[in-house]
């Protein structure tokens, strides 16, 4: 039976920010074939709804890591649409 090499808490931060650069390409990977499909159904408001969701799960996780609030992301989000 192989023993398991434990990791310093350094190790696993590297492993984690690595892992979420993976998954922010992927996401990106994702939003470009959701795009096509909105394309395709333009009055498609469940594509809107999906969206919505993956939004909202974004802001919880940059209010999680950056201590800002909701409202303050939603209006740097404002500032950035106009």
């Amino acid at each position: 039976m192989a023993t398991k090499t434990k990791k310093t808490a350094a190790q696993t931060y590297e492993d984690r920010a690595q892992d979420i650069g993976a998954l922010l390409g992927w996401l990106q990977d994702e939003l470009e074939v959701h795009e096509e499909k909105a394309k395709a159904a333009p009055a498609s408001w469940a594509l809107v709804g999906d969206l919505t969701e993956v939004r909202m799960r974004l802001v919880d996780a940059l209010t999680f890591l950056s201590g800002n609030n909701d409202i303050a992301i939603a209006e740097a989000l404002a500032d950035l649409r106009n």
